[in-house]
């Protein structure tokens, strides 16, 4: 059966309550404004609760703007306290999304009568919706003294079935493949490609400054850029400092990598990993140490993975080196930096679940019972094949033949098992 769902919108001007807003064609005066169409009030209720076009002026049209996207596909239209010359007798309903480019959706006639109910056919969800009169039953102006916008919900008949046996209804529940482990991806880099110091909502910034610069490089987001040829050089400092990345929110790791392009004395040797939620620009701002590392080393062209002992999350995360690989470099190189987010398990391994009946009830169903219990589909219990099966040996019966010629033999089957037989093949040896 089809529900119908009318939306709750009472305006009590044409603006309000927000972001809902009324507009007409025309008006008789102020007292007869559009949105007065869409105030929940009657005449008799409110004083001039209605909208009326400008006198003589017998078409007309009220927009209405939404609070979001919806589908209407139901409109009640109440005339009270309107004579009988004001009724509309022709109508069509507009939707847009811009309040701008109308499409129709549907026309119809209007009965004279002071509440009517027009379904139309809408899947389509609009920001404003139009209610167009088109002619009118021959008064001088017209109008709409209360109007209701709502859908059809089209209930898809539920179609569910348990069966009864032995007192008890029961379900088929079907075979569960056997399901393994799947884990999240621990490999993919949080960091977005950056092409500048702040890009991609993200800031990179790092403390070294001064000295030579490589001529390939030079700036902090060249960390963060996905390029393992470009690499973040300082020449005649102090190796010591820091490079940081600040993200616009928590972001939780649980590894990161460092990229080894070159063997380099100025590749970072002794370092901590360490995390702020207080930073704004990567400089400032309380940090925590979250990894601490001594005595890295690097292969060329190769990426090299820290893990965490537990996930951390920050919004920021800086790289802050203590010593290079060379104990008497004046240089520092970082080529590429990624972080990684934690290994977490998606869903659990699940051993295979024969197909079996589970007992749902001992007493009649109820109806929301059968709606979440109820079996969807019975064809896999009617899906019968022909099977052969192996040969049954037969027991020596001959004892009860009472000395007639010939031998008796027997075979008991167990009847709990449903056999479909189409043929008995019997075998004298």
């Amino acid at each position: 059966m089809n529900e119908k769902i009318w939306y709750d919108i009472k305006m009590t001007s044409a603006n309000t309550p927000s972001p809902f807003v009324v507009s007409a064609s025309s008006m008789f005066s102020s007292a007869y404004d559009g949105w007065k169409a869409f105030d929940g009030l009657l005449v008799n209720d409110g004083g001039n609760a209605r909208w009326l076009t400008s006198n003589g002026t017998k078409t007309g049209h009220i927009t209405i703007k939404l609070d979001q996207l919806r589908i209407i596909n139901l409109i009640r239209i109440d005339m009270s306290q309107s004579g009988a010359t004001l009724f509309p007798t022709q109508m069509a309903i507009h939707g847009s999304n811009d309040g701008a480019t109308f499409k129709k959706i549907a026309s119809f006639n209007r009965p004279i009568e002071n509440i009517s109910e027009q379904e139309f056919n809408n899947n389509t969800p609009y920001l404003y919706y139009r209610i167009e009169i088109l002619a009118n039953n021959g008064g001088a102006y017209t109008g709409l003294t209360e109007v209701k916008l709502g859908y059809v919900n089209q209930k898809k008949p539920i179609n569910k079935t348990l069966i009864l046996h032995d007192g008890e209804y029961k379900k088929c529940v079907p075979l569960s493949p056997e399901k393994q482990e799947v884990w999240s991806d621990d490999s993919v880099n949080i960091v977005q490609k950056m092409t500048s110091n702040n890009s991609a909502n993200q800031i990179a910034y790092m403390s070294y400054g001064g000295g030579s610069v490589n001529t390939r490089v030079g700036s902090a987001f060249n960390a963060f850029d996905y390029a393992s040829n470009s690499n973040i050089v300082r020449t005649s400092v102090s190796p010591k400092g820091f490079l940081s990345i600040v993200f616009n929110e928590g972001k939780e790791i649980g590894a990161y990598s460092l990229y080894g392009e070159v063997r380099s004395s100025a590749d970072p040797r002794d370092f901590t990993l360490e995390g702020s939620n207080d930073t704004t620009n990567g400089e400032d701002g309380n940090w925590t140490v979250v990894d601490t590392r001594v005595n890295v080393s690097y292969q060329m062209n190769i990426w090299k993975r820290f893990e965490l002992n537990e996930s951390v999350s920050y919004k920021a995360y800086r790289l802050n080196i203590t010593r290079t690989y060379s104990p008497n470099s004046d240089a520092v190189i970082i080529s590429e930096i990624m972080f990684h987010p934690p290994k977490k398990l998606l869903s659990p391994y699940e051993p295979e679940k024969k197909s079996h009946w589970k007992v749902v009830s001992d007493a009649l169903p109820n109806e929301d019972l059968f709606i979440s219990e109820g079996m969807d589909n019975l064809s896999p219990l009617l899906d019968r094949k022909v099977t052969e099966l192996e040969p049954l040996p037969m027991t020596n019966k001959s004892e009860i033949s009472n000395g007639d010629v010939g031998k008796v033999f027997s075979k008991t089957l167990d009847l709990k098992k449903y056999f479909d037989i189409r043929s008995i093949r019997i075998e004298v040896k």
